[in-house]
């Protein structure tokens, strides 16, 4: 799945790397840098490597494959995403809490109490 919850394909791919980048090898990391972060095309990144485009986009490839892997097995990212939701929604309910004067603060404070307790 190349998008997740909003999120595009690039801005995914760097989340990944985020959580995972530290698993891979240092070449894996420096032509994912190169290209997403730096913005560097498989060109740039070959003469830096001292390579072909090709295998830069091979490499490329593999190390996607590789950041999906271990989301598949971790799944670090999609609770983020979850917990990132739940705090949102924490905050709208504080929010319109504030904006009424607190008088549906027992309905909203059972949904914070739900809420919470997915974070757990």
């Amino acid at each position: 799945m190349d998008t997740f919850d909003g999120l595009n394909a690039r801005q995914h791919k760097i989340l990944l790397y985020d959580f995972y980048g530290v698993l891979l090898t240092e070449k894996q990391k420096s032509v994912f840098m190169m290209h997403y972060m730096d913005d560097n095309s498989f060109a740039e990144i070959s003469e830096v490597m001292n390579t072909t485009p090709q295998a830069v986009a091979d490499l490329l490839k593999r190390t996607e494959a590789k950041l999906k892997l271990y989301e598949s097995k971790m799944l670090l990212v999609s609770k983020f995403e979850v917990h990132k939701q739940t705090v949102n929604e924490i905050d709208q309910i504080l929010n319109k809490m504030a904006k009424v004067g607190w008088t549906d603060i027992i309905d909203d404070t059972a949904k914070i109490k739900e809420l919470v307790d997915t974070l757990i």
